[in-house]
């Protein structure tokens, strides 16, 4: 149980933290650029003109793929704390081994750390497509 509710703290807490360091505007932007650089590309004759949309392309490619990393970095950090947290807890209460890599408390915290992040997703975009 203590597995279950971690995991589900665990991947809550994630989803916020990478929400808050790469908000939906900052991907919005990203992907309305992209089509627009490389239409840019396309239609273009001047070398000048795709060279430049080219390197925008790169750099926001380059910038939005490095927030992201570091976004789920930092978001990784609340989810290992718990899971090792969750451990702690376990060692306590004996369980019985599912496979060769993990116990039972562990395929619970891996299931507990989706369902949150998926139910914190889908509740932050109800909350921000509702109306004002």
């Amino acid at each position: 149980m203590w597995s279950i509710l971690a995991g589900i703290g665990g991947g809550w807490a994630f989803y916020y933290v990478w929400r808050r360091i790469l908000p939906r505007q900052r991907s919005r932007e990203f992907w309305r650029a992209i089509p627009a650089h490389a239409s840019g590309m396309l239609h273009s004759e001047d070398p000048d003109d795709v060279f430049r949309h080219y390197r925008d392309l790169i750099r926001h490619i380059a910038t939005f793929g490095t927030r992201n990393t570091l976004a789920v970095l930092a978001g990784l950090v609340p989810l290992a704390a718990l899971f090792l947290l969750s451990e702690t807890l376990q060692d306590w209460v004996p369980t019985r081994d599912v496979g060769p890599l993990f116990d039972r408390s562990e395929y619970a915290f891996l299931v507990g750390a989706a369902v949150g992040s998926i139910v914190a997703g889908w509740r932050s975009s109800r909350a921000s497509s509702a109306p004002a």
